[in-house]
């Protein structure tokens, strides 16, 4: 039986690309809170869900929360094919501790994308 949940094998590859996206969206955070996240994102790992919804951990024990960011993170860059169409956006979420926990991936086509973008698919304003 097929699911959408990611499968073991694509954890690794989820993990990098998720803290690549991450760091991108948060290093445009509130600056009172841009070095708490981005230390957090360094210790994002246990990535889980599907291409929609990533949950993932971060290392409470060894990094601070946010203490202004809102959550979703207000940062959302765009999501762009390579004709420069805008084809999604990404958010990143923080609970209700003012920590990451997950990355959504939404997109404005009626199929599914067949993976999370590449850094070189944001639109960064």
């Amino acid at each position: 039986m097929e699911t959408n949940e990611s499968q073991p094998s694509d954890m690794s590859r989820h993990l990098a690309r998720v803290r690549s996206l991450v760091e991108a969206i948060v290093d445009h955070a509130p600056p009172t809170d841009r070095e708490a996240l981005l230390a957090q994102t360094a210790t994002i790992s246990d990535v889980r869900g599907n291409l929609a919804f990533l949950a993932f951990r971060v290392d409470r024990e060894s990094t601070a929360p946010a203490q202004t960011t809102p959550s979703p993170v207000p940062y959302r860059p765009e999501v762009v094919s390579a004709d420069g169409k805008s084809v999604g956006e990404i958010m990143v979420w923080l609970d209700h501790g003012s920590y990451l926990d997950s990355l959504e991936y939404t997109w404005w086509a009626d199929a599914p994308p067949s993976d999370l973008p590449m850094l070189d698919d944001l639109r960064i304003a």
